[in-house]
């Protein structure tokens, strides 16, 4: 009787030792107590994977999750297996998300494991090639990029403020642009004036009250990271602050031929991550509250009888959007006509709107669609 009540009693406890072991002990091999003794940084790619399945939440979500936790981790697996919060550079918010989950998994994982303090190779020296420190502001790790471009407290992705979503693995640098547009000219921004130019605009337009802020899109060459990136220009240039790390300073000049390098620094270190870069063509967005209008011609004009018309209007002087189109008319003994824009474009301008050359402000007089020269 003793000796089956032992039986039981062994068989009791040899499946509660089952329950309560890590779900990554059925799944490995001879090589278990191995791979609890590594740093994560040493693990294989299949290590990596056993690590996530077995620690980091939501990794079995879906195929595109599984991707992006893998990728984030192998791309920045020296800053993940330093001590506290990883700081990655990346803007696009969902990997803040991922990053969270892999650190939470990190540290159950070291739990009750010796954990060197050292961060390894992790102060290995990185000279930047385009950037420079500009400053390690409050509340570092609360905003990315988008959220320093347009003085906003927390990380949000381009779209947010206007209802617009995208894909970061199929979108561009063109439609991100118009989603920050967008953003700027929502009820939250409230900024009437946005322009998009693929066009560097100098500092000097800071002298009249314009902001300037840039977008670009880019990825890892093996397709296994997608990011953007903004910068804004001030009067000490461009500035820019790399997902949840310093602000720091871009210090060469714009070009689409050269791609943006994944540079930043926190905790003393400085980073790079040569094998993701910003490549697609920048676009600038140029931006103040108000419209600035001026009295300008617009480009239309025709002849009717002896007459040739011009089409006038307030026009902004750095958007497109215009208001009170109105015609003024100068006789012409043409066609052939004598006088065209084209010729002398500046005798349009002796003639204000209360001017008496000035006719039916609206649609052309003759009712026809407006030609261009």
């Amino acid at each position: 009787m003793k000796r089956r009540i032992s039986t039981y009693f062994i068989l009791v406890v040899f499946f509660l030792s089952l329950l309560i072991q890590p779900s990554v002990r059925a799944q490995s091999s001879d090589n278990d107590k191995e791979f609890f003794c590594k740093r994560i940084s040493e693990m294989s790619d299949q290590e990596l994977e056993l690590f996530l399945d077995n620690y980091v939440e939501d990794y079995r979500k879906d195929p595109d999750t599984r991707r992006g936790m893998i990728s984030l981790l192998k791309a920045f697996i020296h800053q993940f297996d330093s001590e506290g919060e990883t700081l990655i550079p990346l803007s696009y918010t969902l990997y803040y998300d991922w990053a969270e989950k892999i650190d939470k998994g990190i540290e159950a994982y070291y739990k009750g494991l010796v954990r060197k303090t050292d961060n390894i190779s992790l102060k290995a020296s990185y000279s930047p090639i385009q950037n420079t420190f500009y400053q390690v502001p409050s509340n570092m790790s609360g905003f990315q990029c988008y959220a320093y471009a347009i003085n906003h407290p927390q990380s949000v992705d381009p779209g947010f403020f206007s209802g617009n979503t995208f894909n970061i693995t199929n979108t561009n640098s063109s439609i991100l642009a118009t989603y920050v547009r967008d953003d700027l000219k929502s009820t939250s921004f409230n900024q009437q004036c946005v322009r998009i130019t693929p066009n560097c605009p100098s500092s000097s337009v800071l002298s009249s009250g314009m902001k300037v802020i840039c977008i670009r899109w880019g990825k890892r060459p093996d397709n296994s990271i997608y990011d953007y990136h903004l910068m804004k220009l001030t009067s000490e240039g461009w500035l820019h602050k790399p997902g949840k790390t310093a602000i720091i300073k871009h210090i060469i000049s714009h070009s689409n031929s050269t791609p943006w390098l994944c540079e930043y620094t926190y905790n003393g270190i400085t980073w790079g991550n040569d094998a993701l870069n910003y490549l697609n063509q920048i676009y600038y967005i140029v931006y103040q509250q108000n419209h600035n209008y001026s009295l300008k011609y617009t480009g239309n004009h025709y002849h009717s009888g002896s007459f040739h018309y011009y089409e006038k209007a307030y026009v902004c002087n750095n958007c497109t959007s215009s208001y009170g189109e109105h015609y003024i008319k100068i006789a012409c003994s043409g066609p052939p006509c004598s006088i065209t824009p084209l010729k002398n474009e500046n005798a349009l301008s002796p003639f204000p709107l209360s001017s008496s050359r000035q006719i039916n402000p609206g649609p052309r007089p003759d009712g026809q669609v407006q030609q261009h020269p």
